[in-house]
């Protein structure tokens, strides 16, 4: 892990920040999914191979993410979302892969899907003060 912070990198992300500090008049723009394991490409011998992560001890994961609705004049709205990653621990960057998800603490999933917009720093807080479990690998089937 490098000298910046856990959330460095989405601070500079421009458009998921903006997701996050955008007024939310009738809705918000955080989420997040259950999942036991997660997926990553990466290259072996110039071959892409798909590895599978696992917590160890096997847990579930609250993964934190933003989406978002793009409007297109004469198109069908486009809605998008996606997983907040941050630098790998370790054992998932000896695996090759340079990013990992972001799962958040069960007590902390009512302010993130309810964030006070004006108050960016306490959601920063919560990317922080994640949950760090040691992930095992292995080639998805």
């Amino acid at each position: 892990m490098d000298s910046r912070s856990d959330g460095e990198l989405l601070r500079r992300t421009t458009y998921w920040r903006n997701g996050l500090t955008k007024k939310r008049p009738r809705h918000n723009r955080q989420a997040e999914t259950l999942g036991n394991r997660f997926y990553e490409n990466v290259d072996r011998n110039g071959k892409n191979v798909v590895l599978q992560f696992d917590p160890t001890p096997p847990q579930p994961m609250l993964v934190a993410r933003l989406w978002a609705r793009t409007t297109i004049p004469d198109e069908p709205d486009l809605w998008s979302f996606a997983a907040i990653t941050d630098e790998p621990p370790p054992e998932v960057a000896a695996a090759g892969h340079n990013r990992c998800i972001v799962p958040i603490k069960p007590e902390n999933v009512d302010a993130w899907l309810n964030p006070d917009p004006s108050s960016l720093a306490e959601q920063y807080a919560i990317l922080d003060d994640r949950v760090r479990p040691y992930y095992e690998h292995r080639m998805a089937a």
